[in-house]
């Protein structure tokens, strides 16, 4: 499995006219590759395991892997093609800087290959 560290990298959320949450991730992030080429850069699945032990006590149905409810839990970066082969092609240790803009802002995530 291919894993990442956030070194320093933000996750934002909002609506189309106004940012609604913006959240700094820490930790290993785990690569998932998409069919089209790209990938995502996901929190570890302890998350969602953790989500769904709190469903399963609340009697609420539980979150299936790679879903659309599991994917707004854990993605914290979404990548390309070009970002994608450029993650897969680093060796461990190297840095990677993906920079994404919205909301007239601009945001520079910075992330380590692990493994």
């Amino acid at each position: 499995m291919t894993e990442f560290e956030a070194i320093d990298v933000v996750r934002v959320r909002g609506t189309a006219t106004a940012i609604t949450s913006e959240e700094r991730i820490t930790g290993l992030l785990e690569y998932v590759a998409r069919p089209e080429g790209g990938a995502w850069l996901m929190m570890p699945v302890d998350v969602l395991v953790a989500e769904n032990e709190k469903h399963r006590s609340a009697g609420i149905m539980e979150i299936a892997p790679l879903c659309k409810m599991d994917l707004h839990l854990r993605v914290v970066l979404s990548l390309g093609k070009k970002d994608a082969m450029r993650a897969l092609a680093m060796n461990a240790g190297d840095e990677l800087t993906l920079v994404r803009c919205g909301w007239g802002k601009e945001w520079r995530h910075r992330v380590r290959r692990a493994s």
